[in-house]
């Protein structure tokens, strides 16, 4: 690929990214209406614990993970 990832590296690299976009809607308050601001937190821990093991999983050395 183009970019230097395997198929499989690359997807897990955009499901990262993804979470990672969310994960700042989040606490700049794009779901106030869905979530309280305990869910809030809950949700984004849950999300960075997702993070960090797909990274592992995909072994993406290259990948932010804050």
């Amino acid at each position: 690929m183009k970019n230097g990832y395997t198929p499989r590296e690359f997807a897990y690299s955009v499901a990262v990214d993804h979470l990672h976009y969310v994960m700042k809607a989040i606490l700049l308050g794009h779901y106030d209406d869905e979530l309280t601001p305990s869910e809030q937190k809950e949700v984004v821990s849950a999300m960075t614990r997702l993070r960090f093991s797909l990274v592992e999983k995909a072994k993406l050395d290259d990948t932010v993970t804050t």
